[in-house]
């Protein structure tokens, strides 16, 4: 029997120094951009809105909002069709099996999907006004969220 050596047999080789940070791009934007605005505000400069932390315009923020929003909605609906049709069994008339079963996740995503283009749960604008508060901006006027109050 031989015996077993435990040194090891090569040397590891030495980790690499990690690159330097990329200089800032001339036009303003980068990590050297972001802290000199986040030291202007700490400074007692005058207070920036998210929009401006992030180099967004209002439209594009806004936009954004919409979006996401809608994606929260449909996520949701599909999320709940999921806990509402787990204990559901499959059909073996269509054929049942684990194909179904895996697909069901699929068909429930669209059914929030669905439900969030005709509008009828209403949770998106609710999402959608609170985010633009956040972001200290108001709905616009004539615009579906400014016409739709929660009244508790």
């Amino acid at each position: 029997m031989t015996p077993i050596s435990l040194t090891p047999a090569s040397t590891p080789a030495p980790v690499p120094a990690p690159a330097p940070a990329p200089a800032p791009a001339p036009d303003g934007t980068g990590a050297a951009a972001f802290a000199a605005t986040l030291d202007q505000a700490s400074a007692g400069g005058p207070r920036l809105s998210p929009m401006a932390l992030n180099n967004r315009t209002e439209a594009e923020t806004r936009a954004a909002i919409h979006k996401s929003a809608g994606d929260f909605e449909a996520t949701c609906f599909g999320q709940l069709m999921g806990f509402m049709t787990q204990e559901i069994a499959v059909d073996p008339i269509f054929g049942g099996g684990h194909g179904e079963e895996m697909y069901r996740d699929m068909m429930n995503a669209e059914y929030g999907k669905l439900a969030h283009k005709t509008g009828s749960l209403g949770l998106a604008a609710q999402v959608e006004r609170e985010l633009l508060r956040a972001q200290g901006l108001k709905p616009l006027p004539g615009s579906s969220l400014a016409r739709t109050s929660l009244k508790v």
